[in-house]
């Protein structure tokens, strides 16, 4: 996958509100290169809010990815990121994340 201007992989529990999910996921044997995002493959429990929402609460999500054989070459941010949680990525103060 080249340069999108998004996201390259990207593997979500809950984001918005999002509560009480479970996601199993395998990223497996995948090229990425020239993405310039912050992460060429992202796998989060949680988010509790995104721009343009500015409060959320995205809690007791449980995610279960396994990545396997994958390149990330040329990445602008970091190649992998694996996340718990995060509150919101626009620093709004009502957003909160609390995930496996």
């Amino acid at each position: 996958m080249a340069d999108n201007e998004i996201g390259g992989i990207r593997v979500n529990a809950g984001q918005d509100n999002g509560s009480n999910n479970r996601v199993v996921a395998q990223v497996r044997e995948n090229t990425l290169e020239r993405n310039h995002q912050l992460c060429g493959i992202l796998a989060i429990a949680g988010v509790g809010a995104t721009n343009p929402v500015s409060t959320g609460t995205s809690v007791n999500n449980v995610l279960d990815v396994e990545i396997v054989q994958n390149t990330v070459r040329s990445q602008t941010g970091t190649g992998i990121c694996v996340l718990g949680a995060g509150g919101g990525p626009g620093g709004q103060a009502g957003a909160i994340a609390d995930n496996t």
